[in-house]
């Protein structure tokens, strides 16, 4: 992100090629784009893809979704 800061300070245009791959996956992965686009979307049972936004809004949207994930939770918890 520091690079795109300098980017914009200095005016120059928004080029891929000054991120390494890495930093394109993950600008990639905090705007919901790519790969990760379908993985984020509010249709797709929360899993690992998911940002804590997503997540939160999968799980406040769709009942079946958030008693899933809290019997998942609470299972896990008496496992310990």
């Amino acid at each position: 992100m520091r690079k795109k800061l300098e980017i914009r300070r200095t005016k120059l245009l928004y080029k891929k090629d000054y991120y390494t791959k890495e930093e394109l996956d993950a600008m990639d992965y905090f705007n919901g784009t790519s790969f990760y686009s379908h993985y984020q979307s509010l249709e797709t049972p929360p899993n690992i893809f998911d940002t804590r936004w997503s997540f939160l809004l999968k799980v406040e949207k769709n009942k079946n979704m958030r008693e899933n994930f809290l019997k998942n939770y609470n299972r896990r918890e008496k496992e310990r």
